[in-house]
């Protein structure tokens, strides 16, 4: 059982590590897999919700072919991870999640600064994200023009 905040922000930033690792690397499976069986992904950046562990994987592996073929190397960077728990006794988490790219002569760039709002679902020592819900920030790329999208073009 998890039963402090120092043991549970120990979890979420393996948690952390493992996914965008995973993502980075192209595994698709494992990027899943720190999704709950029926977790979900909410982002302005994709036109629709991400549901369920096969969905995401799909996703996970669209996102890194994508990306290959973009071109330059991109990177998923988070920093400043919190934990909390809500009055019902659920445990969360935030944290800001920048996408770097660098190109060919080494130059990182930032393509996109975005905060993550993360359920958590916690069976025994198991931590898995149950709802991720991005947060595109001003003056950064992406969105889908549902409101919470600020950055789009006129």
């Amino acid at each position: 059982m998890i039963d402090t905040i120092e043991r549970m922000f120990s979890k979420v930033g393996q948690l952390y590590g493992r996914q965008s690792f995973a993502i980075d690397e192209g595994d698709a499976s494992a990027w899943a897999r720190t999704f709950a069986p029926d977790g979900l992904f909410v982002s302005p950046s994709y036109p629709d919700p991400v549901s369920g562990r096969e969905a995401l994987e799909t996703f996970a592996r669209r996102i890194y072919t994508d990306s290959r073929a973009a071109g330059p190397l991109q990177r998923h960077v988070v920093t400043n991870p919190m934990v909390f728990r809500k009055d019902d006794g659920r445990w969360c988490a935030r944290a800001y999640l920048s996408i770097v790219a660098t190109g060919p002569d080494g130059i990182p760039t930032i393509v996109r600064v975005t905060t993550v709002e993360d359920e958590l679902r916690v069976v025994g020592e198991q931590v898995d994200i149950a709802r991720r819900t991005v947060r595109v920030d001003a003056g950064t790329t992406a969105g889908r023009g549902d409101g919470n999208d600020r950055n789009r073009k006129q």
